[in-house]
């Protein structure tokens, strides 16, 4: 008697389902991140928007300061409200001369490449083993527009991993702090992350570094270039700050005035910084050393996509390993929806839970704030 075809064991189900789960896995977080980043290189290569900030900022700068020109505009140009002109200090300049001695566009190129590397040894830097983890955080907004801009965002993010990854040995630790300062001013609170942790040995040498570097820096460029400088970083800000994806920017276009949204930036940052301190005081390293890199985020006026990358620090702390935490930062996406100028009210509201969220170890899964992973024993 035919009695049908005969039903499968449960166990070449159960095979079957882990392959698929398996190939799904690999397609959308090995396959698509690589083939991604390949298609959006090419795209930005032929549409001319590739190594943006490089190319208009960065190493004109530097070129202009080769040449014994400033690299400075004036304070009230208009170009600080509609181009790219160069708004870093003179440390950061020091990092741009290098490249001067390459075509304009070969000089691009390379820095795009730095800049998709830093990625991946920062997340190596950070303990995380999880190849998925990689390929998600490639395709994070933040990132692409990291390495489309071609800003340094995200060798400073290299930077900051580096800081912890060598916290314990004071000089290391402290010179890298004291140079990220100076390359960047808005990366300040890792200085308060080595107080509240009682590195004072590495806040020392952060200090020290910091001036020294700053010393050396503004004697190559010229220490009258100063003023310039700081009417450059003013101008720019009066003028952009309302476009960024700051909590100023939020206040100001729900009419709290600038003083009002100034406040109010204060107030949340100071309110992270006390965090960050006590989760410092109490052993918590990690959490400290997370809420440090969210006070970065809160605490300057003018915050763009790209510096969204710095979340990638406080996720590999709390949870190295691949889960809903690192597919969350995906959402920024939608910020590419609003051609205005600024991303909108929702779209600055998410990215600043997406702060609140991910910078402290509150997601299941992740170490208690009292009981930090990362603490001493």
């Amino acid at each position: 008697m035919d009695r049908g075809p005969r039903a499968e064991p449960r166990f070449f189900h159960a095979r079957r389902r882990a392959l698929y789960a398996r190939a799904v896995t690999h397609g959308a977080l090995g396959v698509t991140p690589v083939l991604g980043t390949i298609i959006l290189l090419h795209a930005y290569a032929h549409a001319g928007s590739l190594a943006l900030d490089f190319d208009h900022s960065m190493w004109v700068g530097g070129d202009r300061a080769v040449h014994g020109l400033t690299p400075y505009v004036a304070g009230d140009s208009p170009e600080l409200a509609t181009g790219e002109p160069f708004v870093y200090p003179a440390p950061a300049l020091l990092l741009t001369l290098p490249f001067t001695l390459l075509p304009q566009g070969v000089a691009g190129a390379v820095w795009t490449g730095v800049c998709l590397l830093s990625v991946l040894l920062a997340l190596g830097a950070l303990g995380v083993r999880d190849w998925r983890v990689y390929g998600v955080v490639l395709l994070w907004p933040a990132v692409v527009s990291g390495w489309q801009s071609g800003n340094v965002t995200l060798p400073l993010l290299l930077g900051v991993a580096c800081a912890w990854r060598w916290r314990d040995r004071p000089v290391v630790a402290g010179v890298l702090v004291g140079a990220l300062a100076s390359v960047k001013l808005f990366t300040w609170p890792l200085g308060l992350w080595l107080l509240a942790t009682r590195r004072y040995r590495a806040a020392a040498w952060a200090l020290g570094a910091g001036a020294a570097l700053n010393l050396a820096a503004w004697a190559t460029v010229g220490f009258d270039e100063v003023g310039r400088y700081r009417g450059v970083v003013g101008g720019l800000t009066r003028a952009r700050e309302q476009y960024s994806y700051s909590v100023v920017a939020l206040a100001e276009h729900h009419d709290l005035g600038r003083g009002g949204a100034y406040a109010l930036a204060s107030v949340v940052a100071v309110a992270a910084a006390v965090a960050c301190v006590r989760a410092g005081r109490r052993g918590g390293d990690a959490t400290c050393f997370g809420l440090a890199v969210a006070v970065t985020l809160l605490a300057t006026p003018l915050i763009w996509l790209h510096y969204y990358a710095l979340l990638a620090v406080p996720l590999a702390l709390h949870r190295p390993r691949f889960g809903l935490a690192w597919v969350l930062p995906l959402a920024l996406w939608a910020s590419i929806a609003h051609t205005d100028g600024w991303p909108g009210t929702w779209v600055v509201l998410l990215a600043l839970a997406l702060v609140a969220l991910l910078s402290v170890p509150s997601l299941p899964g992740w170490p208690a704030p009292g009981r930090d992973a990362h603490a001493p024993a």
